[in-house]
């Protein structure tokens, strides 16, 4: 698990917040990078909000996919509260570099945005 050296918590329109800053809008790169970052399950103020991606311990094709699918259930919280209608992964090993790239696009109803999250194994 990781040392946490900031506080996350949801406001009273249930909006992720990074030390009381409400982390939503033009900030969506934050939000998945937080998301993606947090562990399952030691978000306080929600359990649900994290990923698996800390499971992911080899550069191996089935890790590579099972990265994508942590990635993507992970971010369906953005769809859940609607502020993003699509989310989509793709993966790239880095075998010399030992990690997985994460390549996710997250559709808004303004267009995309995309984002590259690494998973250092």
């Amino acid at each position: 698990m990781r040392d946490k050296d900031f506080v996350l918590r949801h406001d009273e329109t249930g909006a992720l917040c990074v030390d009381g800053v409400a982390v939503r809008g033009s900030a969506l790169a934050n939000r998945v990078y937080l998301i993606l970052e947090i562990v399952t399950g030691t978000f306080i103020a929600n359990e649900s909000i994290g990923s698996r991606l800390g499971e992911v311990r080899k550069a191996t094709e089935r890790s590579a996919m099972n990265a994508g699918l942590y990635a993507r259930q992970a971010l369906q919280v953005l769809i859940d509260d609607l502020t993003v209608n699509d989310v989509s992964v793709a993966t790239i090993i880095d075998y010399q570099a030992n990690m997985i790239a994460l390549n996710i696009q997250c559709a808004t109803a303004t267009g995309s945005s995309n984002f590259r999250h690494f998973i250092p194994v």
